[in-house]
């Protein structure tokens, strides 16, 4: 099995096969979700959490997806939302154990890739003061910031998955983006 394209959905069929542990299923569910998990779980957690704790995060999202998979219904939400809100409720869960942040991570190259920026020395270096930014906002707005920019959710669905209202992901996402802007021009001032 090839891997599956960005922006997949699993069909019905697909679905109901998962739900029976049809291992070809489990094998397509994840294969269609993982790099949308992964990339989530990275970008929330930016500079505060090590490799091996994202495949741990990673690995519980679908330990849980499946634990949970027959209470999903396709009928309120798409299943990529679902399994988002899953790793996002982990990865806010895991942000909270740690309070104290560490230094910052350095970013590596596929971090930086992961941001699909060109790979030039300009390009790299402004998506390292965007990473960084996006690292050192709040919680509530780098979910918000995250799940709306990199994910392409809609406001209903970020605030089902963070249990907050629509007025509230406008509002963080608008501070969210202030903030970085002012990040990106004083980073930009300073180097100029």
């Amino acid at each position: 099995m090839t891997a599956a394209r960005p922006g997949c959905e699993l069909d019905a069929k697909m679905l109901a096969d998962a739900r029976r542990r049809d291992p070809a299923a489990c094998r397509a569910l994840v294969l269609c979700y993982q790099d949308r998990v992964f990339g989530l779980l990275r970008r929330l957690t930016i500079g505060r959490a090590a490799d091996a704790i994202l495949e741990d995060l990673a690995q519980e999202t679908f330990v849980r997806t499946f634990e949970h998979l027959d209470r999903f219904d396709p009928k309120c939400a798409r299943l990529s939302t679902w399994i988002l809100t899953i790793a996002t409720r982990l990865a806010i869960d895991e942000l909270r154990r740690n309070l104290r942040r560490p230094d910052a991570l350095p970013l590596d190259d596929e971090a930086i890739a992961a941001t699909t920026i060109e790979q030039t020395l300009e390009h790299r270096g402004l998506a390292i003061r965007i990473a960084n930014a996006v690292a050192d906002l709040p919680d509530g707005q780098r979910a918000v910031f995250v799940l709306r920019v990199y994910h392409g959710l809609e406001y209903a669905e970020i605030a089902e998955i963070l249990d907050i209202d629509e007025s509230t992901v406008g509002s963080r996402l608008s501070r969210a983006r202030s903030l970085l802007c002012r990040i990106v021009e004083v980073d930009h001032d300073i180097r100029a």
